[in-house]
């Protein structure tokens, strides 16, 4: 439940309702254009808030050092007083279980209470130090996120977040952390749209569209099929989505139910696990080969496991292949013998396809070569290098083509209209001469960086994925961390970034959380052209025999 305020200084006093919890007042001033998630912050963020710009330092060191981090059995409210303006916004780590929020923005304050927290709390709001302005009983329950809304982060959009940040304040980046093409929309399809726009009424209005996509778009994609595999593709089997994302929703959606237990990679893209989480998926965690892949072999294993010990059977499986972030391929073999499996264990395969295109003496195998029961879920974002236009599709099986038919119309209407309409150029053979020369830059990059990797000492060349396809290469630090002193990949990426100026992604975004390889880990993109990958190289090869003595004098101190 929101509470309007007027602009200007205010605290908020909470009066918690149980014998356990005493009351306590949260003291905060806020100024223009900013918001914050404030609470006692625990001594692990201790850094994070010491390096915010324009933050009193000596008014957050005397904070911190009486803040508490909140348990379930022992709530003490402390005053956390901000005395500054902050001119960027203040972020905290994910609260711990039973901590109270409160969510700031320039229009509203809203009070959020952890879920599983049932009860009433009294609440002042007081503005410019007057008289309270609104005294209420606030039902906790009624005001809290659902639990399904406490996924992870997508760490690479935190990096980039700190990356924009240092470029306003005047630095210079060389931005390796997003997977985004630099090039932007080829010629063809720019023109496409902006000649949609500009038409007449009856086609420039952009209206709704079949559920499924534009019927010349889907036949253009199932066209795409014939000549790239040899695979007959009906056009009602096609959906055009709002990108891969709207793909991943409508695949989990149509095949998954709450509690169903779906199989991923221990090392992949981080969206699958957070987005079945949110779903109310279990996952489980299947670990990669030394060749930095999951196959039917690993696949099979962990069947076995769950069958052995009483675990509920897996429901479905997800892949890429190119992955991201390894850049490992499956051979079409491979493709063959998970689709085999899967169909002989009734797991439905959902083969994410989005990095097609994009290989390196390596060809791809699409899983509906194999399969008719697999989902193939691709996109324009990557080979097309229509990241912002929200654009991809989906193969279906014949019986979910009704069920997603009605997923679409609730959840999207359908995707992007201008997206559609421009995309039917995308297989003009001078977009596809235009695609296949960016494909050449990045096949420069990938060789140029893994050239300077390897004259690198300090970097096991067998801790380096095999980059086949996609454009990242990823990376084990090996011996290169302390993970009880904090050097650990994400130190690492921060300290590069502040100091050289150079973005990269910490591991943690796309590992299992429990196997701890994620701080030991660390991606580098090269969509972002061979310029930028130079200049990003011999920065991290000046950086890095520092990053390996720090680690060394950490080891001999501990």
């Amino acid at each position: 439940m929101p509470v309007c305020w007027d602009s200007g200084n205010f605290w908020i006093e909470l009066h918690g309702g149980r014998r356990d919890m005493p009351a306590g007042r949260w003291i905060l001033l806020l100024f223009q254009s900013c918001y914050t998630l404030v609470r006692p912050f625990p001594d692990r963020v201790r850094g994070g808030l010491a390096s915010i710009d324009r933050l009193d330092r000596q008014t957050a060191a005397g904070v911190l050092s009486r803040a508490r981090p909140l348990c379930l059995s022992s709530f003490s409210l402390r005053s956390i007083v901000v005395r500054s303006a902050l001119s960027s916004t203040l972020h905290s780590t994910a609260a711990t279980e039973g901590s109270y929020h409160i969510l700031l923005s320039p229009i509203l304050l809203v009070l959020v209470a952890p879920p599983r927290l049932g009860r009433t709390l009294a609440v002042k709001l007081h503005l410019r130090g007057g008289e309270p302005s609104a005294i209420m009983d606030v039902d906790a329950t009624n005001m809290s996120a659902s639990a399904r809304s406490a996924v992870a982060s997508f760490k690479v959009m935190d990096v980039l977040r700190r990356a924009n940040q240092l470029e306003a304040e005047g630095r210079t980046i060389c931005h390796c952390e997003v997977g985004q093409p630099e090039s932007g929309a080829p010629r063809t399809v720019a023109r496409a749209a902006v000649e949609a726009l500009e038409g007449p009424p009856s086609k420039s209005r952009m209206g709704y569209t079949d559920a499924f996509g534009l019927l010349p778009l889907r036949q253009k994609i199932s066209e795409h099929y014939k000549q790239k595999y040899n695979v007959e593709i009906p056009t009602d089997r096609i959906v055009v989505t709002t990108g891969s994302s709207g793909g991943f929703l409508l695949a989990f959606t149509s095949c998954f139910d709450t509690g169903d237990v779906v199989a991923i990679a221990s090392s992949g893209y981080p969206c699958y696990r957070n987005i079945l989480q949110a779903l109310g998926c279990d996952l489980a965690n299947v670990k990669i080969n030394k060749n930095f892949k999951l196959t039917a072999t690993e696949l099979r294993s962990e069947i076995q496991n769950r069958r052995e010990s009483g675990k509920k059977a897996l429901k479905g499986l997800i892949l890429s292949s190119p992955s991201n972030p390894t850049g490992a391929m499956l051979s079409s073999d491979e493709i063959k013998e998970l689709c085999e499996l899967c169909d002989e264990e009734n797991i439905r395969f959902l083969s994410d396809e989005i990095y097609h295109g994009i290989t390196y003496g390596k060809q791809e195998a699409t899983a509906v070569s194999f399969s008719k029961t697999a989902i193939v879920i691709n996109s324009f974002s990557k080979y097309y290098s229509m990241s912002g236009w929200r654009l991809g599709w989906m193969v279906l099986p014949e019986e979910l083509v009704e069920p997603i038919n009605v997923l679409q119309q609730n959840m999207f209407i359908n995707a992007p209209t201008i997206s559609q309409t421009a995309a039917l150029r995308c297989w003009d053979d001078e977009t596809i001469e235009e695609l296949e020369s960016h494909v050449t830059k990045y096949g420069k990059s990938r060789e140029f960086i893994l050239k300077e990797l390897a004259d690198i000492d300090e970097i096991d060349q067998t801790n380096i994925a095999p980059a086949d396809g996609g454009f990242y290469v990823y990376i084990d630090l090996g011996e290169h961390v302390c993970l009880e002193k904090g050097l650990t990949s994400t130190e690492m990426c921060r300290s590069l970034l502040d100091q050289e100026g150079v973005a990269i992604t910490p591991g943690t975004d796309f590992e299992d959380p429990t196997s701890g390889k994620g701080e030991c880990r660390f991606r580098i993109s090269y969509a972002g052209g061979t310029d930028t990958i130079k200049d990003a190289i011999a920065k991290f090869r000046g950086f890095y025999p520092s990053w390996v003595e720090r680690v060394k004098q950490a080891k001999n101190t501990s």
